[in-house]
């Protein structure tokens, strides 16, 4: 019993120095006016840190700032976000940005920037899937990024302005080489590939892109589709894989 007892003021002390270390990098970060913090509060790493005016960050947010984190002024990040830059990475958000619960963002070498406007929905992972490959990801103003989408950054990742990224919908920019055959298929040799999501384009639920692809201006990808190839502008595309079914007409009911 006296064990347990040491043991858990053991443990309450190293939770308050942690704490108070959380504490002490939040006070280096160069913070705008009107800003509000839902403490617990994590912030690791001797990067730099800017919170712009009137932004939100809530509790048991982690931001882990290797490198370099900037929040533009009124961005709201909600519970349990990650957000983590390596040493030499630098993550970017522009004005009135929204990052929900349960979001992973993490450059380990790269830079990811993200314009104004944009909408992060609950539970989101944007980074790179494989070990010692860093892309550079760029997502237009007034885009949409939905629930439990996955945004594989292992290549480089292109997305326009406005453009609607659905639920459970993946972005892969990397795939694997099969020809060794004393490796299983999974753990050949890793090949990136640059996907770009033009203007205006809306993305539907359960979607699997695949890498050196482009998918065109205001273009329409079906739920459950499976993208392998360029889809043009202003064309609907369905199916696995995913081929062009109609253009879009102008003023079209």
């Amino acid at each position: 019993m006296v064990k347990i007892f040491f043991l858990w003021l053991k443990n309450i002390f190293r939770s308050t120095i942690r704490r108070f270390y959380w504490l002490f990098r939040l006070s280096r970060a160069n913070t705008g006016k009107n800003v509000k913090f839902d403490f617990p509060i994590r912030v690791e790493g001797k990067g730099k840190l800017t919170i712009g005016d009137g932004s939100q960050i809530g509790k048991n947010v982690y931001l882990g700032v290797g490198g370099e984190i900037i929040f533009g002024k009124n961005c709201r990040i909600d519970n349990d976000v990650q957000i983590i830059t390596g040493k030499d990475a630098k993550i970017i958000f522009g004005d009135n940005c929204w990052i929900m619960s349960g979001t992973v963002i993490r450059a380990r070498e790269n830079v990811f920037e993200f314009g104004s406007e944009i909408v992060i929905s609950t539970n989101v992972q944007i980074f790179s899937r494989e070990q010692g490959f860093e892309g550079n990801l760029w997502v237009g103003n007034s885009t949409h990024i939905n629930d439990f989408a996955m945004l594989d950054v292992t290549g480089d990742l292109i997305i326009g302005e406005k453009v609607a990224f659905g639920q459970y919908s993946v972005a892969f920019t990397h795939d694997h080489i099969y020809s060794d055959q004393n490796k299983p298929a999974w753990q050949g040799g890793v090949k990136t590939g640059k996907i770009e999501i033009k203007d205006w384009a809306w993305i539907g639920a359960k979607v699997v892109i695949l890498p050196d692809v482009t998918i065109g201006y205001r273009s329409v990808i079906a739920s459950g589709a499976v993208v392998s190839k360029d889809c043009a502008a202003q064309s609907i595309c369905a199916g696995v894989p995913a081929k062009v079914i109609k253009q879009i007409i102008e003023n079209e009911n």
